[in-house]
């Protein structure tokens, strides 16, 4: 029993990598920016952020890729790293809107 759960847990892993991996290139191929070219399509009022990294998903249902843009705070956090969200086409690398708050799905 408790190897049948481990195992479905390094599936689980693999196939969340293999995710992973296909967003950034799609990322990659459609909208290549860095986090400086990022933070530039950012409204002038959320730029003064600390921005130290970024990460891309994508979901097919939307054809959306979402990108976050991870900024330090100074208080610790419980869930995933605070972020604002920017959504673009994942056909044309088109930017459709951007989350403040960040991205959901």
């Amino acid at each position: 029993m408790l190897g049948a759960l481990a195992g479905v847990g390094v599936v689980a892993q693999a196939m969340g990598y293999v995710d992973r991996r296909r967003a950034e290139r799609e990322y990659d191929a459609r909208v290549r920016l860095g986090l400086d070219g990022l933070v530039a399509l950012l409204p002038v009022n959320l730029r003064h952020l600390q921005f130290t990294r970024f990460y891309v998903r994508h979901t097919h249902e939307r054809g959306e890729l979402y990108v976050g843009l991870v900024y330090e705070v100074q208080h610790v956090y419980r869930s995933g790293p605070p972020h604002i969200g920017l959504v673009f086409n994942m056909e044309t690398g088109a930017l459709l809107r951007v989350e403040p708050n960040g991205v959901e799905g």
